[in-house]
């Protein structure tokens, strides 16, 4: 707010306009964008003031207009923050300020007197169409009781919206406006009832996909929804990695309702969700395990690493840049900018970094002995499930009835008793139970095709473990940064005495190296097929 000298009965000046009449500024103010857009609130205001203004030999100079909801600080609120400024920017001027009602001036008691204050300091006049400033203690008593009743008026408005909205959530709806994917339409049964939109399909393919590693990283799925129009492009790429990470952490589209603010507790929802519930439980696993959020934007083929190598003296990221000796010449480098850490602006050459790499990449190269015995444990493995699907199946609608008879037994004991305690904890139990009786029916709806053949992406991923360096030096830059997450738990951690520490493998290459480094007898592996299969897989190994 800009400082400006107190107006006193001395250097105060009342500055006509050049039909003099004395300049007055209106101030119109509605709580929300839909009344902005779709009623008449800032035009009827207007009108008002304006005639205010012409009965009281006033001329209107300018206008300003907010759609801003609620009290607090009045220089939240963009064009209250313009009419200052306006003022301000007059320093030889004194204004008439009009409003419509009390209300539009503040719904806030503290930033009402305040407003009056820095209005009053700027030799700036209130004038209101239903109540006459008066700065009498009289009349400054009454309108801070006004202003209370204003202040007291939106609190308990907000407390009914939110008990409506808190309701209709507990009936498994969602009260606030559709995410992305969805849009609200009118049902003579549900009543404002989100359903997917032509966006839907899309958002289902991004969170799946982050589920299955498609897209490792947040910032993969920021691209693939920018690519099919769902997020704009020209938005903040922080800003979209925020709103990617909101719509991955959204119970919404795997069908429930849930807002810990209110103490809502998860619920099935009366939406169409867009992934199970089981997609939905992997993507919290890998958001809290630390999901890599952003792939830089200045990675080049000179450092194709850069991100994705670790200090080992304080497991901090290395970054790397040129450095320019005496003479002129440029070096490439690796160092860590942790000013606390040990090692902190120590230099490692790019080729040590680089060189180290490609030996540990080479190490991981699978055998086609060991290619063609996965294969076949996997193959079999899979028949397995197969003829396991009913039995599943079965143990799911057991569950199913157990839960159903456990909710049954539990309501019962709700009627014959009037103790709240035991109520409250009676019903704590119910919903813990119908929560997992939701799970269960979901599973059982589930329909899994067995049938589906599995055998030429299975080739295709054994055929890049037979020899993952060829197919990191094939790739682009990019390309290799997604390669790497495939290969590798987390970042490589490297020391510039002892190199790289022993690398955090994804579960598919510790499977491939335990296989490789088993013996025969080994491989059996009795917790995924009988020992007495043993000799079925011997050929293999010959």
């Amino acid at each position: 707010m800009t400082n400006r000298a107190p107006i006193t009965k001395k250097n105060k000046k009342i500055i006509h306009s050049t039909s003099g009449t004395m300049q007055a500024l209106i101030y119109c103010r509605v709580s929300s964008k839909r009344q902005e857009t779709e009623g008449h609130g800032l035009e009827s205001q207007e009108t008002r003031c304006r005639e205010y203004a012409k009965t009281h030999g006033y001329d209107v100079v300018e206008v300003f207009k907010d759609s801003y909801s609620g009290g607090g600080d009045f220089m939240n609120r963009p064009a209250m923050r313009g009419l200052i400024k306006f003022i301000d920017q007059r320093p030889s001027k004194s204004f008439v300020i009009i409003f419509d009602d009390l209300k539009r001036f503040a719904r806030d008691t503290e930033f009402h007197l305040k407003l009056r204050a820095a209005l009053r300091v700027r030799g700036a006049t209130p004038k209101c169409l239903n109540f006459n400033f008066d700065d009498t203690a009289e009349g400054k008593f009454v309108e801070t009781m006004f202003a209370a009743q204003g202040e007291l008026e939106r609190e308990q408005n907000r407390r009914q919206v939110i008990q409506k909205q808190a309701a209709r959530m507990t009936g498994g709806y969602r009260a606030f406006a559709s995410l992305v994917g969805y849009e609200k339409v009118k049902d003579p049964i549900h009543g404002n009832l989100d359903i997917p939109n032509k966006d839907a399909e899309y958002v289902k393919e991004a969170l799946e996909g982050f589920a299955s590693l498609k897209f490792p990283q947040k910032i993969d799925v920021v691209r693939f929804l920018q690519e099919k129009g769902v997020l704009s492009k020209k938005q903040n790429p922080a800003r979209a990695i925020a709103v990617v990470d909101g719509i991955l952490r959204e119970v919404f589209f795997a069908g429930y309702i849930e807002y810990e603010p209110w103490e809502i507790s998860r619920r099935v929802g009366h939406h169409e969700s867009l992934i199970g519930i089981e997609t939905y439980e992997k993507n919290q696993k890998r958001l809290k395990n630390g999901a890599a959020t952003f792939v830089r934007q200045d990675i080049r083929d000179d450092f194709e690493l850069r991100g994705l190598v670790n200090c080992a003296s304080c497991c901090q990221k290395l970054t790397a840049a040129y450095s320019t000796s005496k003479t002129g010449k440029k070096h490439a480098y690796y160092k860590c900018q942790n000013r606390s850490c040990e090692m902190s602006g120590t230099s490692i050459r790019r080729e040590d970094i680089q060189s180290g790499f490609v030996t540990v990449l080479k190490s991981i190269s699978a055998s086609n002995d060991v290619i063609r015995l996965t294969k076949a444990l996997f193959e079999d493995v899979w028949r397995e499930e197969e003829r396991n699907k009913d039995k599943i199946k079965q143990s799911l609608e057991n569950r199913r009835d157990s839960l159903e008879g456990g909710i049954k037994k539990l309501t019962e004991r709700i009627r014959n008793t009037e103790n709240e305690v035991i109520i409250n904890q009676y019903e704590k139990e119910i919903e813990s139970l119908a929560l997992e009786l939701n799970e269960v029916e979901e599973r059982l709806l589930t329909e899994y095709d067995y049938s589906i053949p599995y055998g030429t992406s299975a080739e295709e991923v054994l055929n890049v473990l037979r020899n993952p360096y060829s197919v990191w030096e094939s790739y682009s830059v990019t390309q290799k940064q997604r390669f790497f997450h495939f290969i590798f738990e987390d970042n490589l951690v490297y020391s510039k005495i002892q190199g790289y520490r022993t690398p955090n493998y994804t579960l598919p290459i510790r499977l491939f190296e335990e296989i490789g480094t088993s013996s025969t007898v080994d491989v059996e592996m009795g917790g995924v097929e009988p020992p007495c299969r043993h000799a079925r897989y011997t050929h293999l190994r010959a």
